[in-house]
């Protein structure tokens, strides 16, 4: 079975309705009580699971040999998928698939990328066998800047924060 972790992101939402589609084996991991209910209500094997707690990850892991990690990009995220894949291996989870950053560098002044640079050495260190994705950018997110480019200015993100936007003209 294959636990998809951020089963109601963008990315987790697209390979639950895909993996139902192809009548695969897996468990939606959500946060909130009213997700769960919604997965469930489409017949889909959901629990409840906080990447902070490793309790709960062992609960949600239970039955799994596959995980789908991705997590959503916040200031502690480097320590909630490290507890991911720490549990992982305690709950041998045979093979782990995580979405990371196409700009994952451990030098990298750019938080997220930073950070995602840790989680995939700690990830390859693991002793669990693994596929690590580095998309560059999602289409999907252009859709949000339709209005701002429509008026020639192409959003750009900026390194001081975890998610500041600056425009530029094209």
């Amino acid at each position: 079975m294959i636990l998809v972790t951020g089963a109601t992101s963008v990315i987790g939402q697209k390979l639950c309705q895909l993996l139902a589609e192809n009548k695969k084996v897996f468990r939606a991991m959500c946060r909130k009580e009213d997700q769960l209910q919604k997965f469930r209500k489409q017949g889909v094997d959901a629990v409840l699971g906080k990447f902070e707690d490793p309790e709960s990850l062992r609960s949600a892991m239970k039955g799994c040999t596959f995980l789908f990690l991705v997590s959503p990009p916040t200031e502690n995220q480097l320590q909630c998928e490290t507890n991911v894949i720490d549990v992982a291996k305690q709950e041998q989870i045979s093979y782990i698939i995580k979405v990371s950053a196409s700009d994952a560098n451990l030098r990298s002044s750019v938080p997220w990328a930073k950070t995602h640079a840790h989680i995939d050495h700690h990830l390859r260190a693991s002793g669990i066998a693994w596929t690590i994705l580095k998309p560059t950018a999602f289409m999907q997110n252009f859709l949000t800047m339709t209005k701002p480019i429509s008026k020639g200015f192409y959003p750009k993100l900026a390194v001081t924060g975890w998610w500041v936007i600056s425009m530029r003209r094209i």
